[in-house]
């Protein structure tokens, strides 16, 4: 069961690199965005190849389980700043 699991999300980031890979050859920024179970596969997919990923958004994200909670995660990780959009302001 659990080799099925696994080899079932190396087949989702397979397909998430993938994508990733064709996305970045056509926008200056990508933004990957998670939902629900997504969250692990992206998370893996973001880390494998963090050039790939601008941006990494989770919506109601399972992700990947870590110890921290997440005022200590902000205070240890600076969250980078969204830059200003052309045009506005």
């Amino acid at each position: 069961m659990e080799r099925r699991r696994v080899s079932a999300r190396n087949e989702c980031v397979a397909g998430i690199l993938s994508t990733l890979t064709e996305v970045r050859g056509r926008f200056r920024t990508v933004v990957l965005v998670a939902h629900s179970a997504g969250g692990g596969p992206a998370s893996l997919a973001a880390e494998t190849a963090p050039h790939l990923v601008d941006r990494l958004v989770y919506l109601s994200a399972c992700g990947r389980r870590h110890r921290l909670s997440a005022n200590r995660a902000n205070a240890r990780y600076e969250m980078p700043s969204w830059p200003p959009r052309e045009g506005s302001g």
